[in-house]
């Protein structure tokens, strides 16, 4: 399906960066594990595709196609967070309130942990997904 995206994509008169990007989303969303998925994440998410961006964090969590790296990771689930898509919120929440974190990553924590509840992740939330109020 992809490389049929690619393909029309250039008989219409050239790579558009949001197609190519839609193109590697669609790879990306394989989850495969290999270098080339990877690959094909990280242009998915350079091009703006969100769910693109969570998929490579966990990539780099898991080291599958990439090199182990927790700390990258975090920090694509942080900036994805920033754009506002939830998961990446509640996930990055979830590492820092981890029991070693410190009082500025708990802090952090919870803040990534109220956004996932304001963008609809019901387990982020408190006591519902109001925050209880």
């Amino acid at each position: 399906m992809t490389s049929l995206v690619l393909a029309l994509v250039l008989a219409a008169g050239g790579p558009d960066k949001a197609a190519l990007a839609k193109a590697d989303a669609e790879r990306c969303a394989k989850s495969d594990g290999t270098p080339e998925t990877a690959q094909a994440c990280h242009r998915a998410c350079d091009g703006g595709q969100l769910d693109s961006c969570h998929a490579l964090a966990k990539l780099y969590d898991l080291g599958k196609g990439v090199e182990l790296d927790a700390r990258r990771a975090l920090s694509i689930l942080r900036a994805t967070c920033a754009r506002d898509h939830a998961q990446s919120c509640f996930d990055a929440g979830k590492r820092l309130l981890q029991p070693t974190a410190s009082k500025s990553e708990e802090k952090h924590g919870h803040a990534m942990m109220e956004k996932a509840c304001r963008l609809g992740i019901k387990e982020a939330c408190p006591s519902g997904p109001d925050g209880g109020s």
